[in-house]
């Protein structure tokens, strides 16, 4: 066994050996407090529930596996190899939901894929929490867990995230996978990335995990392939939950806070202009639709005009108005994605054919 980035000490603690992944430093440790007593860690990672299969409200999950010292296939390596992942079988789900009881300070739940089902409105069943443990470990035991999985994070091979506004508790993982029955191809080895972690650190209340099979050659560790995703998938979360933002918003007064406003009818434009106080000036008052431009102090509209016989531009649009006003004009219109128009089959100031379909593309 040997490390990808080799320490610059022949010393080191289990956190700074966790936070730099050091197979050799954590299999060290392990083999010297279990070596004489394999028996008593096959057990302890069994207490975790780590051999038992979740339970899941969906058909088809896989059976973990932590090896015994009784299997045929102990052997005298087979300790320190998995003391760091090998040799042993979880799906990522169990994986995360162990990470969650580190998170819960103990407490296993079950995992459910649905909070409830609904008929109409109408509530037919609810899934609450399930406990499966209580505890799997000591506070003071899990307060370490914690405190090294946020190293991870602020020293280790995951310090990329630690520029986040929030803080996250996590490891890489980065394994070498086998050819089946073949064993390891040396000579051309395939590799899988992944993160797991939770955020926010000192609050937690979502966690993930990421996966990346096979990632390139040249760039296959976990800190630089799966935790970027991670953070990009947290960065988004976070944005969209105020709840987890603990300093508070500052508006940038460089920025002009008046709202964009799509292509439409222009009553509505009105309307919605008046209901939340935007200020709104029309060039064209009588007009139907209307296109929208900011200045500086208002939203301003100006006419998008139609003509009979001809294909109107209703790029910009959303669904409801683009469909009003192509069928309107004699058109037969199919339409794809979701958001504003994109793009319209038959370009804008073309003369129309009796019965003839325009297809419209969505996007955000």
């Amino acid at each position: 066994m040997k490390d990808a980035h080799p320490p610059h000490t022949t010393e080191m603690s289990i956190q700074h050996a966790f936070e730099t992944s050091s197979n050799v430093g954590i299999s060290m440790a392990i083999w010297k407090s279990y070596v004489k007593r394999p028996d008593q860690f096959v057990k302890k990672l069994q207490s975790f529930g780590l051999n038992t299969p979740l339970g899941l409200d969906i058909q088809g999950e896989g059976k973990p596996r932590i090896k015994n010292v009784t299997d045929k296939d102990w052997f005298p390596v087979s300790l320190p190899w998995m003391s760091i992942g090998y040799e042993v079988k979880l799906t990522p789900l169990q994986i995360l939901n162990f990470y969650n009881t580190v998170a819960n300070n103990g407490r296993m739940v079950r995992p459910h894929f649905v909070k409830e089902i609904q008929n109409h409105g109408k509530v037919l069943r609810s899934f609450g929490t399930e406990i499966i443990r209580d505890s799997i470990a000591s506070p003071q035991a899990l307060a370490k867990a914690r405190q090294i999985l946020e190293g991870v994070v602020q020293n280790g091979t995951a310090s990329e995230l630690k520029k986040s506004p929030y803080k996250i508790a996590g490891k890489t993982g980065t394994a070498q996978m086998t050819k089946n029955k073949f064993g390891y191809d040396k000579e051309n080895p395939s590799y899988q990335a992944s993160f797991v972690g939770y955020f926010p650190a000192d609050a937690p209340k979502y966690s993930c995990m990421v996966v990346v099979y096979a990632p390139s050659n040249d760039v296959y560790y976990g800190g630089a392939v799966a935790a970027p995703i991670f953070k990009e998938i947290a960065d988004k979360v976070y944005s969209n939950h105020l709840e987890l933002h603990t300093a508070p918003l500052q508006l940038d007064t460089n920025v002009n806070v008046l709202p964009l406003a799509k292509v439409g009818m222009q009553k509505d434009l009105k309307k919605v202009c008046s209901a939340l106080n935007v200020p709104m000036v029309s060039k064209d008052a009588d007009a139907r639709l209307g296109s929208s431009t900011i200045n500086s102090d208002a939203v301003v509209t100006s006419e998008r005009k139609t003509i009979a016989g001809i294909v109107p531009n209703v790029n910009g649009m959303g669904a409801k108005d683009a469909i009003a006003v192509l069928e309107n004009a004699g058109l037969r219109v199919r339409m794809r994605g979701k958001g504003l128009v994109t793009r319209q089959s038959i370009e804008a100031g073309t003369r129309i054919q009796r019965g003839q379909i325009i297809q419209i593309e969505l996007g955000l």
